[in-house]
C-alpha cells in the first residue's frame, strides 16, 4: 500500500483519504504539524462559511493556482530553519503547562 500512496502523493505534502483521515508529509513533525493546523483551519473557516447562508464568491481558478505556486516557491530549502519548528515547540509548551506530565 505505502508505494501506491507514494505514487498518488506525487509531489504534495497533504492527501485526503476516504473513512481515513488525512496524510500529512513533511521534513520533520514540527512541519507535519504546521500543515496540520492550516489544513485544519482552512477547513473550519470553509465550513462556518458554508453554513452562514451567505452566497460563497470563489477566487478565479488562475488567482488560487498563483497563490499555490507562491507558497510553493517559498517553502525553504532544505538545510534552512526548520519549517513549523517555533509553532511547534510553541504548542509543546502550551500542552505541558496544561498537563506537565503529558509525556509520561
Amino acid at each position: 500500500e505505502g508505494p501506491g500512496l507514494i505514487a498518488d502523493l506525487g509531489d504534495k505534502h497533504v492527501m485526503f483519504l476516504e473513512n481515513h483521515g488525512t496524510l500529512i508529509t513533511g521534513r520533520s513533525i514540527p512541519e507535519c504539524f504546521l500543515l496540520h493546523h492550516y489544513l485544519e483551519r482552512a477547513c473550519e473557516i470553509q465550513v462556518a462559511a458554508m453554513s452562514s447562508g451567505a452566497t460563497l464568491k470563489e477566487p478565479p481558478i488562475e488567482e488560487c493556482l498563483k497563490m499555490a505556486q507562491g507558497w510553493a516557491e517559498n517553502r525553504p530549502p532544505p538545510g534552512d530553519e526548520p519549517v513549523g519548528d517555533r509553532d511547534f515547540q510553541a504548542m509543546v509548551r502550551k500542552v505541558e503547562a496544561i498537563d506537565p506530565g503529558f509525556r509520561e
